[in-house]
């Protein structure tokens, strides 16, 4: 990251950053719920889960 990137120039890359996560956390609420029951929801979120990392940072 550039050291003296002025304050517009950090909002801006800010907004591309909110940008990108937002896809992707679209993306992976699809992955975790379209077209699977609650079930196999649950298994997956279980093997998901199982590596002990965390996923939410």
């Amino acid at each position: 990251m550039q050291k003296k990137m002025t304050l517009k120039q950090r909002a801006k890359r800010i907004a591309e950053i909110d940008e990108q996560i937002t896809v992707l956390f679209d993306e992976l609420h699809s992955l975790y719920r379209d077209g699977i029951s609650t079930e196999e929801h649950n298994k997956l979120w279980d093997m998901v889960m199982a590596d002990g990392k965390s996923h939410w940072s």
